[in-house]
């Protein structure tokens, strides 16, 4: 059992429950939490409690007399300080596991906590029912040890936020460490969720991996049931110049304009969403559907020629549809680790849009905003002509050049975004 003593004997008074030990200390560490900690309990006979946390070397602290217990029943000496001897305690970062309640299986819990199993990192679990649950037992089957963030009946009573506090305080403890997380997220079921109709994941696993993403962890989301893991990374703004030093796009839609403020006190940026008044306050990525699928319309018959049957070799075939169209592509930009496409709208209006490699939608914005006030009533469109105008006004407007007291490169929105 590669379980380790070091021969600090560090003198030290200390008091636990009412005994007061003066002695001198060392340290147990293992090179797997599970043998350390049966080590500790079964072997010496000590307290779970009596385990030091201290991240990246978990260790227990031994009196003189547990010390030579220890030796006696198989621990290895070794030199304090030592550089190789620090490396046989060191535990691998941990792994933050966060999964929905319903929709998983125990073959997608397995199947998504396999390739990330090792007995020297930990399983950080909030342990609700489901996933969780099913993630604790398959980690301890293999090996593992589990550090359970319950939440209490009594926190639940108190406050409705127990459970997401509980997942801000598990992504603080992993990102401490250099951990990474695991999304096991389903479709939400609930019946008339207040999120609204389309897919969406549940929302404590999604709350818990949309931490995880903002705190820089790592974050696997494998294929639940053979289809695609209902979370994915919130996507962020790749705001681009417009040929207006005052004003950005990003290829979603959504634009940004800076404007001076009065008396020359600074920049005023101000976001704007089509069909949306302007705001201060930066909107989310807007992911673009893709369009339906158009159907392939049936050949027209010439006058005086009767119309070709199904299968007759003079009929012309018509090129099929599928899916999503993919639009004609003219160029390739690469941009923050990410590759874009530039691509000519399907309905012919003559605009480009921009979309990461892989997507396959082809319908600009204005077109999509088009339809969506088509099929609205009289006045919701006269609110929405009415609102267009406005932004666009906002973002013709000219700004003087900065004064010599003014910074000559102003905060952009990519960096409040970048500090949000």
């Amino acid at each position: 059992m590669p379980v380790f003593v070091d021969d600090a004997l560090i003198p030290a008074r200390i008091e636990n429950r009412g005994r007061v030990h003066d002695d001198k200390w060392s340290h147990l560490v293992a090179t797997t939490p599970r043998e350390l900690h049966t080590f500790a309990t079964r072997t010496l006979g000590l307290h779970r409690s009596h385990f030091q946390d201290h991240w990246p070397y978990p260790h227990y602290d031994l009196t003189s007399g547990k010390r030579v217990q220890a030796l006696a029943n198989g621990a290895s000496p070794v030199t304090y300080g030592d550089p190789d001897a620090l490396s046989l305690g060191r535990w691998l970062p941990p792994l933050l596991v966060t999964s929905s309640r319903e929709g998983l299986t125990r073959d997608d819990v397995e199947a998504g906590l396999k390739p990330l199993f090792d007995p020297r990192r930990v399983l950080i679990s909030g342990h609700a029912r489901g996933g969780d649950q099913m993630a604790e037992e398959c980690w301890e089957a293999w090996g593992g040890e589990v550090d359970r963030h319950r939440v209490s009946p009594e926190a639940w009573n108190r406050s409705r936020r127990a459970g997401y506090d509980r997942n801000d305080r598990m992504v603080a403890k992993t990102a401490r460490r250099g951990g990474e997380c695991l999304a096991l997220v389903a479709p939400c079921t609930t019946e008339g969720c207040w999120r609204g109709p389309e897919p969406h994941g549940t929302h404590g696993a999604s709350h818990c991996a949309d931490q995880a993403h903002k705190a820089c962890l790592v974050v696997h989301a494998p294929d639940i049931g053979g289809q695609r893991s209902a979370w994915s990374a919130p996507a962020v703004h790749d705001w681009q110049g417009t040929g207006d030093p005052n004003r950005k796009e990003c290829e979603c839609g959504v634009g940004v304009v800076r404007t001076p403020g009065p008396n020359g006190s600074g920049w005023k940026v101000e976001f704007l969403v089509p069909g949306l008044p302007a705001t201060p306050e930066l909107p989310p990525h807007l992911r673009m559907q893709e369009p339906a699928p158009v159907p392939t319309p049936a050949p027209r018959p010439v006058e005086g020629r009767p119309a070709a049957a199904a299968g007759d070799p003079g009929r012309q075939a018509q090129p099929e549809r599928s899916g999503a169209a993919d639009g004609h592509v003219t160029g390739t930009d690469y941009w923050w680790g990410v590759t874009y496409q530039s691509v000519d709208c399907e309905r012919g209006c003559g605009n480009q849009l921009r979309r990461p490699v892989g997507e396959t939608y082809a319908t600009c914005l204005a077109c999509v905003s088009r339809d969506k006030a088509a099929q609205a009533g009289p006045q919701a469109r006269q609110e929405v002509a009415a609102i267009q105008a406005y932004n666009d006004g906002l973002g013709i407007a000219a700004a003087p050049s900065p004064s010599a007291g003014e910074p000559s490169d102003p905060q952009l929105p990519a960096d409040r975004e970048a500090a949000s």
